[in-house]
């Protein structure tokens, strides 16, 4: 093994257990400062360990300069401690290989601390290759003291000259690209933990959205009842409070997923589906009564039973037939079907309204996608999600200008 092999090998030794702190970085969901900086502190032991440990007696020159690179890389990252600790090894590690010299070597790491002191008071330690040269000069100068003085004379001093101008040039090379490729990599990470902290926000803001836009649809039930309401009828009376006391439930409900702060939770029981769109479609007749559009429901005649989550279900057949009635001019037609078909229930909602063109109908179920004004692109999202959740599918099928139908699959009970 040469000595360029050598240095090639040392390489390793630094950069291993540096990427695999890097790597720690990436995937660990810590985030204690604490923590994270005394991972730092055994990687870069970890460094200096393995350089010392598997050195090269033949060609130790190459050592005694690469030694100091996890030092450097200490300073830079302000672990002045560590970088002391480190320098401790260091100076065992010279004595051993020189066998003395103390003094020099002492006085050595004792200016690299005076530096990284002069440069945190004057707060320029971020200036990471200004601060890297400077070491780098010294270092140079109390090397070639220390090999000029363990040579016996000047003359062997300056034949092995030109083997130490490649060590050093080399050492150069290697320490810049080390601190580079470091920096890099930690450039790297933080662009991914910006990514990380983006993706939540965009998560915290998608259930703010999501949230409100489906505690619109029971207020706007409710809005819409209360206009329609008249104190001096009491058959209104009567029928009015219970659906908006249900409506006012289910914003409850609603709210209570902006308090988790988390993934829908889907609560199944055995319901009676036919049964729920039946409710659903009647507590919407009146709204579309006074749009002028003319509801057609046909209902299979029958129980129909399905493990599913009442309230979860009810929110996004309200969505579905809500979206029908605002794609629906006046004097339109929607109407309501359920069927049996192969173990499944089906649903069809079906409206000749607006439609939609094949762009939209392909980013359709895309979060915050939306054509309308004032929409959040959530509904039909949160829809797909709770439908799924149910191991059942929704199909849209729409053609611009002739209307959209919409097609919901779920599973059967098995004791239906």
């Amino acid at each position: 093994m040469n000595w360029f092999e050598t240095m090639i090998l040392h390489m390793i030794y630094i950069l291993f257990p540096l990427l695999v702190y890097l790597f720690y970085l990436t995937y660990s969901k810590n985030t204690n400062k604490k923590i994270n900086n005394l991972f730092l502190d055994l990687t870069l032991l970890s460094s200096e360990y393995l350089c010392l440990k598997y050195t090269n007696n033949y060609f130790f020159k190459t050592t005694i300069l690469i030694v100091n690179i996890p030092i450097i890389i200490s300073y830079t990252r302000k672990r002045g401690i560590t970088a002391l600790i480190i320098s401790a090894l260091a100076i065992v590690y010279y004595m051993n290989m020189f066998g003395g010299y103390l003094y020099i070597f002492i006085i050595e790491y004792l200016i690299y601390f005076v530096l990284y002191l002069y440069f945190m008071c004057k707060k320029n330690l971020k200036n990471y290759y200004l601060f890297v040269s400077q070491m780098l000069m010294i270092k140079t100068l109390f090397f070639l003291i220390v090999i000029f003085l363990k040579t016996n004379n000047n003359y062997e001093f300056f034949i092995s000259f030109k083997l130490l101008f490649i060590l050093l040039i080399m050492f150069y090379v290697l320490t810049y690209f080390i601190v580079m490729l470091f920096n890099e990599f930690e450039e790297i990470l933080r662009y991914h933990l910006s990514y990380k902290e983006l993706e939540q926000d965009k998560q915290i803001r998608g259930s703010l959205f999501r949230i409100t836009h489906e505690i619109k649809n029971p207020i706007a039930v409710c809005k819409g009842y209360l206009d329609m309401y008249d104190e001096n009828n009491i058959d209104k009376y009567k029928k009015y409070i219970p659906i908006m006391k249900k409506e006012i439930d289910h914003t409850l409900v609603l709210l209570q997923d902006f308090l988790c702060m988390n993934n829908i939770i889907i609560e199944k029981e055995e319901i009676d589906i036919n049964m729920l769109i039946d409710d659903v479609s009647s507590n919407l007749k009146g709204l579309m009564k006074k749009k002028g559009i003319e509801c057609i429901v046909d209902l299979v005649d029958d129980d129909i039973y399905i493990n599913g989550d009442y309230n979860r279900l009810t929110q996004v057949i309200i969505n579905l037939i809500k979206n029908s009635i605002e794609a629906t001019s006046i004097d339109g037609t929607i109407s309501i079907i359920t069927t049996v078909d192969n173990n499944n229930f089906k649903l069809v909602i079906n409206d000749n309204g607006e439609g939609m063109n094949s762009d939209v109908l392909a980013h359709i179920r895309e979060p915050f996608y939306t054509t309308k004004v004032n929409g959040t692109g959530l509904g039909v999202s949160l829809s797909y999600e709770i439908v799924e959740a149910h191991d059942g599918k929704l199909i849209y099928d729409s053609i611009l200008g002739k209307g959209t139908t919409v097609t919901m699959l779920l599973p059967l009970s098995k004791m239906a």
